[in-house]
């Protein structure tokens, strides 16, 4: 099952600093210009996020720079105050996506915003087959260590994952690590990003393969284009989502998939070439072949043609015991 990796803030629901600086600022403008313009990812910050500084050690450090006091539960308020109601629509897409892939959170935070993330957020949370805070594993984006070792603990390869994120700093970190990765900030833009993924598009493939031996329409239904059009490898077309849909019916009524193995899959720009093996028991009788499907997505993300083809042909090794140079 290949992986997809979200950060949470402004990715899954907005983080709003500025929030934040309001907050500790207390209504004082002058205060609330000194805090918006000091205010640094810095050293101290890292360090915090990492694990390594205690709020206390670091609402001073931040405090004495402001000259400003707060007490602590001022300082946590303020701090918790950047985030916002999740993205709508977040939820259902998350759903959808745990259906075909692991899901996991991988974000850059302190123990403060994590204890409070996972109160706020634990519905949507939820939906995560994992999460990972910085501030509990030690590491952090951007380093492309960090994600060397978010690899490793999910127990994959870099080819099987895809990341999103809204810093390109922490892109391009993920990118040092092989992986496929996405700028994205907000529900729309996740969207785009997901549809223009290479991880994304042949785990649907894959999917759509696999329906065919459980008998299930609904990767048919739901990403399919409506316009689609599907060429058979032995001749009969299709030339929308409706027709394609009642072939699937009409076929499943009177056979059965009982393999379709999928031998080699490549995607070039928005179409996946796919190489395999199929084999069915069609009203009684028995038939197997080779073939290669050629799928090409829209910009929406769904399957827009398909085109088959097979060869039934018995391969043959005419020149066998002639070495190579």
């Amino acid at each position: 099952m290949t992986t997809l990796v979200f950060d949470l803030g402004n990715v899954i629901y907005p983080a709003q600093f500025d929030r934040a600086f309001r907050a500790w600022s207390k209504g004082n403008p002058q205060d609330y210009d000194r805090i918006r313009a000091s205010f640094a990812f810095d050293e101290a910050y890292a360090l915090h996020e990492r694990g390594k500084l205690s709020l206390e050690d670091y609402q001073a450090h931040v405090c004495g720079r402001w000259r400003i006091e707060l007490t602590s539960d001022q300082f946590i308020e303020g701090w918790n105050s950047i985030f916002l109601e999740e993205f709508p629509g977040i939820r259902d897409l998350l759903g959808d996506l745990g259906k075909r892939h692991r899901i996991v959170a991988f974000s850059n935070t302190n123990p403060t915003h994590a204890r409070f993330m996972r109160q706020k957020y634990r519905d949507v949370l939820g939906l995560f087959d994992q999460i990972v805070f910085s501030c509990e594993v030690g590491y952090r984006k951007p380093d492309k260590a960090s994600f060397l070792s978010l690899l490793d603990t999910l127990g994959i390869r870099a080819s099987e994952a895809a990341f999103f994120d809204d810093l390109e700093e922490n892109v391009e970190g993920a990118r040092s690590a092989g992986i496929e990765s996405f700028l994205v900030a907000g529900f729309e833009s996740l969207q785009q990003g997901l549809t223009s993924s290479r991880v994304f598009r042949e785990t649907l493939v894959r999917s759509y393969f696999q329906s065919w031996i459980d008998r299930t329409p609904s990767v048919i239904r739901d990403h399919f284009a409506d316009r689609v059009e599907y060429t058979e490898c032995h001749g009969p077309r299709y030339e929308n989502r409706r027709q394609v849909l009642r072939w699937f019916e009409d076929w499943n009524r009177k056979g059965q998939v009982l393999s379709w193995t999928i031998h080699d899959l490549k995607t070039v720009g928005d179409t996946c070439f796919v190489q395999w093996f199929f084999e069915c028991d069609f009203e009684g009788q028995r038939g197997s072949f080779d073939g290669v499907s050629i799928l090409r997505f829209d910009t929406q993300g769904k399957i827009a043609s398909v085109r088959e083809f097979q060869s039934k042909a018995d391969h043959t090794l005419p020149y066998h015991g002639i070495d190579s140079d």
